[in-house]
């Protein structure tokens, strides 16, 4: 994880993030709040309760805004900013990349004002990589400034769970909890098709070294941890929603089903019915929740459909 100041690359492991960790902090001590815009995705949302985490046990105030698009963005902003001129630090989560921060919020009309942009789009407007002053970029490193292709190719990097987690482990703030809402920020960038299934191996592979390190062997973990947390990985179907719909609904309605038997044409209801009777499971069994399936069942699904 590196920290993108100005035209600087930094990485955090120097101790970059403490630096700016230190500046919110110095900016609550004169009176400040911390505001936080946050996408409504799950991956800003886990990144944000890491994040807030963190502010807790400094007890930093804050101000959480969620916001669905730049207009709402804006017209949040400018709403906090009526009457409020102590204000010094925003931060935004997966929101402010790919937008010129400084045109949109004019934050040249506050001189005090700095905006932190954590956001997993890329690539980042230009304007926030040329502002040395009033913008600051946390990232993975996935973006090339000097790319001449900067702006023509939308990509997503490292997900922002995970970077808000990196930078609490250089706080010694780390926990369990936090390594855990990465790992959600990862799955959702997957499940929505936003890295590919190379990419998402290799996050995955870094998590993995992650859980090792914070719960190392079974025996201490279970030793050490009061109340027997853990984090393991494990396979699950690409179905959707599988643990709160039936089996029917869930592969009717998944990318990963309708892709492979055109779920949307004349025959392709037909298709899948026709899968449930290939793999030997009865239109009634496809009907239950899943949770209500008989283990035997279950097995075997498992087994036919690998």
């Amino acid at each position: 994880v590196i920290l993108v100041f100005g035209r600087m690359i930094i990485t955090i492991q120097d101790g970059m993030f403490e630096r700016v960790y230190r500046l919110w902090v110095e900016d609550c001590a004169k009176g400040s709040t911390i505001l936080i815009f946050v996408a409504f995705d799950c991956d800003a949302v886990c990144a944000c309760h890491t994040l807030v985490s963190c502010l807790k046990t400094d007890f930093l105030p804050y101000t959480i805004i969620g916001v669905s698009g730049y207009e709402d963005l804006d017209e949040a902003f400018q709403k906090e900013m009526e009457g409020n001129s102590e204000l010094r630090t925003v931060i935004l989560l997966n929101c402010g990349g790919n937008v010129d921060i400084a045109g949109l919020f004019d934050i040249a009309e506050h001189p005090n004002l700095t905006a932190y942009v954590i956001d997993s789009r890329k690539p980042y407007h230009t304007e926030n990589i040329n502002n040395e002053k009033q913008v600051l970029i946390l990232d993975d490193g996935s973006a090339s400034v000097d790319d001449e292709d900067y702006l023509t190719t939308s990509f997503y990097g490292f997900c922002t769970a995970g970077i808000i987690y990196a930078l609490s482990t250089q706080l010694n703030k780390a926990n369990a909890n936090g390594l855990w809402m990465g790992i959600l920020g990862l799955t959702d960038q997957l499940i929505h098709q936003k890295i590919s299934e190379v990419r998402y191996s290799s996050d995955a592979t870094h998590f993995k070294r992650e859980v090792r390190n914070y719960f190392g062997d079974e025996e201490s973990a279970n030793e050490n941890d009061t109340v027997n947390l853990k984090i393991e990985a494990s396979e699950e179907y690409k179905f959707m929603l599988l643990r709160h719909w039936n089996l029917n609904e869930s592969m009717y309605h998944s990318r990963f089903v309708a892709k492979r038997l055109g779920i949307w044409k004349p025959k392709g209801e037909w298709k899948l019915k026709l899968l449930y009777a290939k793999i030997g499971i009865s239109l009634q069994e496809t009907e239950l929740p899943y949770w209500r399936l008989p283990y035997e069942v279950a097995d075997f699904l498992t087994k036919r459909l690998q």
